[in-house]
């Protein structure tokens, strides 16, 4: 078989015109042109072309990784001090309890899946934990895999 330049505004649409040509179409009733099959050398070269295309998006989209994971590294250190530990997130009841502590306000702070930024393995938040504007729960009694078995509110 042979090969064809297609795909372009002017050949969105093509119809075999000869054994080694195409007719080329805009739209079903507008026809632009013939294009001729392309030789062996052609296709070498556009293969050639598209090799160096997929290295170049390639090494870009290792590079942009990279620097997208500084910058949350950076982030991270930066904000880390003045956010909670890590804790222990239940996922029967989409809640995260943090380390156990009393602090002044009593209790132990409770947070939401949602609140851990990161990724959360094993019932426990991998990352840091930014709370939800407004009141944060807080389990007064034993949080037994995760889960607060005493008063929450």
């Amino acid at each position: 078989g042979n090969y064809y330049m297609v795909g372009d505004s002017d050949c969105k649409l093509f119809r075999e015109s000869t054994p080694t040509s195409i007719l080329c179409f805009k739209s079903e009733n507008s026809p632009t042109g013939v294009r001729r099959a392309l030789t062996n050398q052609e296709v070498y070269e556009v293969n050639q072309r598209l090799a160096q295309e997929a290295e170049y998006y390639r090494q870009n989209n290792a590079a942009l990784k990279q620097s997208v994971q500084n910058q949350t590294n950076q982030y991270i250190q930066n904000v880390r001090p003045n956010l909670p530990n890590s804790g222990t997130i239940n996922t029967q009841n989409n809640s995260y309890s943090a380390p156990s502590t009393n602090s002044q306000a009593g209790g132990t702070p409770v947070y939401t899946a949602g609140e851990c930024k990161g990724t959360v393995a094993n019932n426990r938040c991998i990352g840091i934990i930014i709370p939800n504007p407004g009141y944060q729960k807080r389990c007064y009694g034993p949080i037994i895999n995760g889960e607060c078995k005493g008063p929450y509110y």
